[in-house]
């Protein structure tokens, strides 16, 4: 018995001692199945080094902005190559189709996907891959690990049908009249159409007909437009000439690249003169003097805080004499506006 288990145990010895020097025979016991994993764990797959991928996305941006990735490869072996960036759009929470791909060549261990304009608001999401090379293994940032916020533009804007502020000679009030109709005052980043309704009739001092606003936005690419129009309108104070005026509009756009816009009137008349006597686009800040009377036609006042834009007055008549009635009214005036432009 004795005999026989010397020979057992030296024969273990020498499976042993073979397995760690020849792979065929490592299948033969289970003890040396576990040491082929722990080598193959410590030496990586095909004995490559197993790096590990630091990334840094960039910070939030504005639509119509960029934005970025970088991506360190930490713990290889003087890892070459390129990594590849995955940019993957709003919705996409399992990163399934990627709206982007760059590919960025390793600069000592690092690498960056440059600038990549985004479209619409929401959160996007980056995955970096490291194919690997002769000495170090691949390495992947796992979705969901790099995520940028993407936030819409602000549109605001208004719009209203007219507007007036009439004194006598002494600076009391004889009419003060708030803007009617008028939107009021618009912001949202969403797309939208605001319409107040429309008034028929003003009487008195100003008078005028069907008299119609709208501020309409469109998130996507952002843009605002505002509008007006009025069918006609009166300004008939005592001892100033009166004014007369048909068809009369006016429109304010607004986008991250500038604003512009637009007046159209049929008719002016003041007193005795006409003015306009067809339908006729107004070039912007038109000014036409006829007596004690000033009229701008097409006033466009850039705006600047706290948004950009431009507001629009198709007709702005004042009347500002001494021993006379001052005047100040608006007819059709548009405002548009854009915030969080890149």
């Amino acid at each position: 018995t004795s005999f026989v288990g010397n020979i057992l145990a030296s024969a273990s010895v020498t499976l042993n001692q073979g397995a760690r020097s020849t792979g065929s025979l490592y299948a033969h016991t289970g003890a040396v199945t576990m040491d082929t994993n722990t080598v193959s764990t410590c030496g990586g797959a095909g004995g490559k080094g197993g790096p590990t991928i630091d990334t840094t996305p960039s910070g939030s941006a504005p639509v119509g902005g960029v934005v970025s990735d970088a991506a360190t490869i930490i713990g290889g072996a003087a890892p070459t190559g390129s990594v590849v960036f995955q940019l993957f759009g709003p919705g996409d929470v399992g990163c399934a189709t990627p709206i982007a791909t760059r590919t960025g060549v390793l600069v000592g261990s690092s690498a960056a996907s440059g600038d990549v304009t985004v479209g619409a608001p929401g959160t996007y999401r980056w995955v970096a891959a490291y194919a690997g090379d002769a000495n170090n293994a691949g390495a992947t940032s796992p979705c969901g690990s790099e995520t940028v916020e993407v936030t819409a533009q602000i549109l605001t804007g208004r719009a209203y049908g007219l507007g007036a502020d009439v004194q006598d000679a002494f600076g009391h009030p004889l009419l003060a009249l708030d803007p009617t109709p008028d939107t009021g005052s618009i912001s949202t980043p969403a797309s939208s159409s605001t319409t107040t309704p429309c008034v028929a009739t003003l009487t008195g001092l100003v008078g005028a007909h069907a008299l119609c606003v709208n501020v309409t936005t469109v998130a996507s690419p952002g843009r605002s437009t505002a509008s007006a129009s009025v069918a006609d309108a009166t300004v008939g104070v005592p001892t100033v000439p009166t004014v007369t005026m048909r068809a009369v509009q006016s429109t304010s756009t607004t986008t991250c690249g500038g604003s512009s816009g637009t007046t159209t009137i049929a008719y002016l008349k003041v007193g005795t003169v006409v003015v306009i006597d067809r339908p006729t686009a107004i070039a912007p800040n038109t000014t036409i003097s006829v007596g004690v009377v000033r009229l701008v036609l097409g006033e466009q006042i850039p705006v600047t805080t706290p948004d950009r834009g431009l507001t629009v007055n198709a007709v702005h008549v004042t009347v500002n004499a001494l021993g006379l009635a001052r005047v100040n009214v608006i007819v059709a005036s548009s405002e548009s506006d854009i915030g969080n432009c890149p």
